[in-house]
This record gives C-alpha cells, structure tokens and sequence, in this order.
C-alpha cells in the first residue's frame, strides 16, 4: 500500500509539474530566440498544447521582422526542435501542424531539411526501411497532414510540401510513391496539378528546380528564401532519426520482435487517422467552432507578450 501511495504521488508531482499553455506563451521570445528553449518547452507541455503552442510559435515568427532567408532560419531551427520533443504519439499532430502553419514560401526551405534532417529513410543504418514499410509510413501521416491543413487557403500546396518531404527522405524507391502520396489531395485537378506540374519542377526533373508554380497557386507574394542561404544563418541542424517515432504514433501495431520499422518488425498495416484537429483558439480557421474554411475576422488572433528579436 505504502509503494502505491508512492507512486501516486509521484504521478501527482508530474502532473503538477507540467507547463500550462498560458506559461508557454509567455516564453515564445525566449523559444524564438534560442531554439534549444523551444524544446524544453515543448518537453512540459500535454500533446494537445504541444500542437497549439507550435501553431503559436510559427504565428508570432510570420509577423517578425527580417529577410526572408533570416526567417527561414528561423522556422528550420524552431520547427525541428519542437519536432525533436515531441511528445509520445504525437508526431504525425506536430508534422502536420508545421505544414499547416508555416508560411508556403518558408516550406520551400522546410521540405527539403525535414527530409534531410529527421526523416530520411537511410538515416539510421541500424534499422532499415523496406519501400513497403516506408510508403505505409509517409502515407499515413500525409492522411493527417492533409486533413490539417484542409482547413487553410493552399491545402494542396502545403500538402504538396509534404509529399515532396516524403519523397526527397525516400531516396528514390519505391518509384511510384508521390502517385501513392498523392492520393491524399482531396481535389482532382490539383492532384494532377501536383503531380504533373508541381512536384516535377521542385524535383528539377528535366528543368531547373523550381517552386514557382507551387508558389503562384498559393498566390505568394513574400520573398523566397534562399537555401544555401537559409543553411548559412542557420548553420548545420542535427540529423535525429524520427521515422520510427511516426510508426509508434499507433499503440496498436503489433510486433513479432520488439519494437522498431523496416527489418525490426513493423507490420504489415498502417491504420489511417482522419480526425479533424482541435484548438481552443476560435480564431484559428481550424476551430471546432468554425465552419470549415471560416475564417475569424480579428486582425490579431491571439495576443502574446511578443518582441521581434529583429527590432
């Protein structure tokens, strides 16, 4: 009795312990400044505000002054280290919310890193990916990327960002994948826009690379950020595997050998999350009180005691 009253209290310190979503707030200078505090944060908070202070985060960064190379700097290294401290079973709301909420021209930088950075495939040669495994993978967190960002103005682009992160961290097999990933754009006609158009000329297969016309249907009107540029105020990102973390999103898989991808057991299914997602913020277009594609008409959605650290 007196080792279970132990550890209830222990549980009840945890609980205790854990940073409300209001605290956060009051911390994104500090998280914005300094990326390394964004995951301390990150670490106190439940699943849900994990979801919601990311949203927050990209929010006040888009109203920063800056370049546009300097703010993708900035979206890079936030982003990856909120994604790097993301709580158990809740990468795939993380991943989703960074491509519903970081601006289109900053996901041109955002893509290509994510895939590089944390979910290439050959990234943890101690755990190889079958195709197989890896399409199951990408596609079950596209389902949720996609239905994330459904709720925003360029659903198709920003899923699109997407499947190019999957298809860039693929490293080229199985060859059919972004029609596999494609699948997850509800319209048709930027489906076939997708593959036909846009992922070709993002790729550079057969014309230089470029994400103009990504960017033209989203109706851009912000400079594009440089990569090499990007890369040189950021400096050099830590490669931290997560494409295992996306299969422990789902408690129920079942495992013939321990817990793992690829060669150490995942299974031969990846059960699909359609969910809508949840915010208290009723100012946000994916609020459970709007209408999808309801927009608030405040100008400031949120307050939060925020100072550009370029003023």
């Amino acid at each position: 009795m007196k080792k279970l009253l132990m550890i209830a209290a222990m549980a009840l310190a945890g609980a205790t312990m854990a940073m409300t979503l209001q605290e956060a707030a009051a911390k994104i200078p500090e998280a914005v400044a300094n990326p390394a505090s964004t995951a301390d944060i990150v670490k106190e908070l439940s699943p849900d505000d994990q979801v919601e202070f990311l949203s927050m985060l990209n929010a006040a960064i888009a109203k920063m002054n800056g370049s546009a190379d300097e703010l993708s700097s900035i979206f890079l290294a936030v982003n990856e280290a909120a994604l790097k401290a993301h709580g158990k079973g809740n990468l795939q709301a993380m991943l989703a919310t960074t491509f519903a909420t970081v601006p289109p021209e900053h996901l041109t930088v955002l893509n290509e890193r994510l895939a590089k950075d944390l979910f290439n495939r050959n990234a943890d040669p101690t755990r190889p990916i079958s195709d197989a495994d890896f399409a199951k993978l990408a596609k079950d967190a596209m389902q949720t990327i996609a239905t994330r960002a459904s709720d925003t103005d360029d659903a198709a682009v920003r899923t699109t960002f997407a499947l190019l992160m999957f298809v860039r961290a693929s490293e080229g097999t199985p060859a059919d994948l972004r029609n596999t990933l494609a699948e997850t754009i509800s319209d048709p006609a930027a489906r076939e826009l997708a593959l036909n158009e846009w992922v070709p000329a993002a790729m550079g297969e057969n014309t230089p690379k470029t994400y103009d016309p990504m960017l033209g249907a989203s109706d851009v009107a912000a400079d594009v950020p440089v990569p090499t540029s990007v890369l040189t105020i950021a400096n050099s990102q830590d490669i931290v595997p997560l494409l295992s973390d996306l299969a422990a999103d789902h408690a129920e898989y079942e495992h013939s050998i321990g817990m793992g991808i690829g060669n150490a057991g995942l299974p031969g299914f990846a059960p699909t999350i359609n969910s809508r997602p949840v915010t208290k913020n009723e100012y946000l277009p994916w609020s459970s009180g709007n209408k999808r594609g309801e927009r608030r008409d405040s100008e400031e959605p949120r307050t939060y005691p925020f100072q550009s650290i370029y003023d």
